[in-house]
């Protein structure tokens, strides 16, 4: 049998945009957390009650949260999760 040469360049092709799309994606992600660096309380108070009693604050990217702590006397941040905002994520952290 006769392999369809078009077919696979067009998969190959769909590949391609795919990895293309997802390093994007990452690159927003990795943006958004070297942000903190510089502007380590830039991030919003998150909106259940527990993970603001534990000191969490939480950016956005698209549907992605990034929940951080800032450890003010190392003067670090601290990336705990970053999940996908449409799921039911407090107990993931």
């Amino acid at each position: 049998m006769e392999e369809w040469v078009p077919c696979k360049n067009l998969w190959i092709e769909f590949v391609n945009l795919c990895v293309d799309t997802a390093l994007k994606y990452l690159n927003k992600i990795e943006e958004s957390i070297n942000c903190l660096k510089e502007f380590p309380n830039s991030g919003s108070i998150p909106r259940y009650s527990i993970l603001k009693k534990q000191g969490y604050r939480v950016v956005i990217v698209e549907k992605h949260l990034i929940f951080y702590k800032v450890n003010k006397e190392n003067k670090t941040v601290i990336i705990y999760a970053i999940v996908d905002g449409r799921r039911e994520y407090q107990n993931l952290i």
